[in-house]
Formats: structure tokens, sequence, C-alpha cells
């Protein structure tokens, strides 16, 4: 269970934890454009070296693997991204929109890894706003 601590990170989705549309797949390489409703976006067009370069850190690799761009719905809007490495683990990222609604890759942070977790068993039921 990925625990969204509210007060610390304000995700601009619909705050339901409850149903699907907290998820949103992307699944084919080419921009991103984040719906409304989303909290998470499990990102499985392609996967990441590593979660230990400088690149991974920040959004540089995220984006490779996404194969475009990430526009969210406004600025300032926060989501989470999870991508799985070439090893195997899942990292978890945090995009904040600063001055545009598209995210650059200084405006993502690698913010967790979850080791030998496959990306297919990431459901909505993993996540609660607690």
């Amino acid at each position: 269970m990925v625990n969204v601590d509210v007060a610390s990170v304000t995700l601009s989705g619909t705050d339901d934890f409850d149903g699907t549309d907290l998820l949103q797949e992307h699944d084919a390489a080419g921009a991103l454009a984040v719906a409304a409703e989303t909290e998470v976006v499990v990102v499985t067009s392609d996967t990441v070296a590593n979660f230990a370069a400088a690149n991974a850190l920040k959004g540089t690799n995220l984006l490779t693997a996404i194969g475009g761009a990430i526009t969210v719905n406004a600025i300032g809007d926060e989501i989470l991204l999870i991508v799985e490495s070439d090893g195997g683990n899942l990292g978890i990222y945090c995009g904040s929109a600063g001055l545009d609604a598209g995210l650059a890759n200084t405006e993502i942070t690698l913010v967790a890894v979850l080791e030998d977790v496959d990306i297919a068993d990431i459901v909505f039921t993993n996540f609660s706003n607690n």
C-alpha cells in the first residue's frame, strides 16, 4: 500500500482513491496527456535502465521511457508516475507543473523505489489518501 500524505503532496486528480479512475496507464510511446481525474500514471510503454543515475533522479529517463512530453491539466498540478526499471524494480516519481501545464524533467522527482514489484501488480487499491 502506498499511502499518499495529502498534507505533503497535493495530487491534482479528483481524490477518488476508491475508484479505478485514480490510475491511468500509458502503454504506447508518445506524448502523455494526463486525465483530470488521474492521481497516478502507470508507464508501461518502456522501462528505464535504473534509478541510481543522475538522469533517473529527475525526470529525464522517465520522459525518455514515455517517448514524449507530459501534459497535466493546469499549472501547479501534481501527479505520481510509476515506471519499471530493467532490473525489475518500480520507481515512483512526483511531477509538479510549474510555469505551464507541461512537465519538464526538472519538475519530476524520484520519491520512492519499490523493489521486486511487478508493474502489472499495480492497481488502484495500492493507493490511499490517509
